[in-house]
């Protein structure tokens, strides 16, 4: 990984895995997202996130990660095909933190 970083979120599609932003050292936010292919064992640089956050919980689903950041109403997507960010329409009902997500599907 080319970014050391903690208070980072991960979330896995298909055969990549993603990292998304963490705090470096003791002040910097990180907006920064990595993507690691386990077929080829490489790292590589995506879209960064809109903004910096760390702390947030992410999942995957679909060709879609939704990161959801600490003391925030908001959450955002990332579409893994198009490499692209939006927030979604839907805002949670109060913020929180220390935060975990997960998808259940059938």
């Amino acid at each position: 990984m080319g970014v050391m970083r903690y208070s980072h979120c991960s979330a896995a599609h298909g055969d990549d895995l993603y990292v998304f932003g963490g705090y470096r050292g003791l002040k910097e936010t990180l907006d920064v997202v990595q993507k690691f292919n386990t077929r080829t064992q490489q790292w590589t640089f995506v879209r960064p996130m809109p903004e910096p956050m760390a702390g947030m919980a992410c999942a995957s689903f679909l060709d879609n990660i939704l990161l959801i950041p600490k003391f925030s109403t908001s959450m955002f997507i990332y579409n893994v095909q198009s490499d692209t960010w939006s927030e979604s329409s839907t805002k949670l009902p109060q913020m929180m933190q220390h935060i975990a997500a997960g998808i259940l599907a059938d």
